[in-house]
C-alpha cells in the first residue's frame, strides 16, 4: 500500500513540474521567409519570443544590426531604437498552435510548437505578403 501512495505521489509531482515547463516557451534566433524569396532576412543581431501561456502574453525582442537599422532610418526619415519589444496577447491555444495578436501592428500570428515556426501576413505599400519566421 506504501509502495502503491508513493508511486502516485510521485506521478503527481512529476506530472506537476512537466506542466510548469511547458507554461513558458522562447522560440530563439528567428529569421525571416518571405512568400516570394527564400532568403533569409538577417535585419536583428538578437530576434525572440518568449511564450508565457499562464498569463497570455508573448514578448518579441528585437536587436537591430546596424546596418540595416541605418538603412531603415534613411528611408523612413526616423530613429530606430536598437533593442526594440512588443507585446503580443494570446487569443489561442491548441497543444500544436498558438495564435496571438500583436498590440503594437495589430498583425495575428500563429506558433507552430511543434516546428518553432511562425507565420503571419504583414502590410506593405505593394500589398500584403504571407512571412514566415523560423526559430530554434
Amino acid at each position: 500500500m506504501k509502495k502503491l501512495l508513493s508511486i502516485i505521489v510521485l506521478g503527481l509531482l512529476i506530472g506537476a513540474c512537466d506542466n510548469i515547463s511547458n507554461s513558458k516557451t522562447t522560440f530563439k534566433d528567428c529569421y525571416t521567409l518571405s512568400s516570394y524569396s527564400s532568403e533569409r532576412d538577417d535585419a536583428f543581431d538578437e530576434h525572440t519570443f518568449e511564450i508565457d501561456k499562464d498569463n497570455k502574453t508573448i514578448v518579441r525582442t528585437m536587436v537591430w544590426n546596424d546596418e540595416d537599422r541605418k538603412a531603415i532610418e534613411k528611408i523612413d526619415k526616423k530613429t530606430i531604437p536598437k533593442v526594440s519589444q512588443e507585446n503580443m496577447t494570446i487569443i489561442s491555444i491548441g497543444d500544436k498552435y498558438i495564435t496571438a495578436i500583436n498590440n503594437y501592428n495589430g498583425y495575428e500570428y500563429v506558433f507552430n510548437l511543434n516546428e518553432k515556426t511562425i507565420e503571419y501576413t504583414a502590410e506593405f505599400n505593394s500589398g500584403d505578403k504571407q512571412l514566415k519566421i523560423i526559430c530554434k
